[in-house]
């Protein structure tokens, strides 16, 4: 009995000794500090009227750190959004809503002088409020899918967008409706523009927007434009 009294005390005093190391540790941890020192920006989004848009996308992205994940979050019914745990730094802050027609406010491919992704100061323990994030105006949503000449649906093309004014200026991107194969769907530049989709196998296949002064009558922002893309297999 003796002996079990004495394994049992030691036992406790062992667990006692390290719950006391851990919890030590874990107070001096850097992460600690790090996680105090965090901040936040939060502000609202809005259209060019000055209207609040819900359901917008609003993303942080650090000056001294551009890649890895984004913090990203999604304004409520009044455009407002808060942006938490940023390490103190600068950051541009942008916003978007593709499925209405609203690119993404930082894209130079979209870029016509009426958005804005503003540059903001994140302090340790402070929230940098009132940031306010313009959205431009609305743009023709292209949408189409990509087949072989047979009608079969093709699942790894490769759409490249860019600017006729500034033909560096390009948006690559892949099929983006998963649950449709073949299917596509991206915001046309209020410019005139360029499209190639291209997939292993097969001969690109090309387009170019008309003219915005050859057709002043084309779709308007937010409308909807079809494409029918056929790839036909190299020889």
């Amino acid at each position: 009995m003796r002996v079990q009294i004495l394994v049992g005390s030691l036992a406790a005093v062992f667990l006692i000794t390290a719950g006391v190391i851990y919890a030590t540790a874990l107070l001096s941890s850097p992460h600690i500090h790090q996680h105090a020192d965090l901040g936040a920006v939060a502000g609202r989004v809005l259209n060019t009227e000055g209207r609040p848009i819900s359901g917008a996308e609003v993303c942080a992205d650090r000056s001294k750190a551009p890649l890895g994940r984004r913090p990203c979050v999604l304004t409520d019914a009044k455009g407002r959004f808060q942006i938490k745990g940023l390490a103190p730094d600068t950051y541009m802050v942008s916003a978007a809503k593709e499925a209405e027609g609203y690119p993404p406010t930082d894209s130079i491919v979209y870029a016509m002088g009426l958005a804005s992704s503003p540059q903001v100061e994140v302090y340790g323990q402070q929230t940098t409020a009132d940031v306010m994030i313009f959205l431009g105006p609305r743009m023709t949503k292209l949408t189409g899918r990509v087949r072989d000449t047979s009608g079969t649906p093709i699942g790894n093309a490769q759409i490249t967008l860019c600017r006729s004014d500034m033909p560096d200026k390009c948006n690559v991107t892949g099929l983006n409706k998963p649950d449709d194969e073949g299917a596509f769907e991206l915001l046309a530049p209020p410019v005139p523009f360029t499209i190639e989709i291209s997939a292993p196998g097969y001969r690109a296949w090309n387009y170019t927007s008309p003219s915005v002064k050859a057709a002043p009558s084309g779709p308007a922002p937010g409308a909807i434009k079809k494409l029918d893309v056929l790839l036909r297999r190299e020889r």
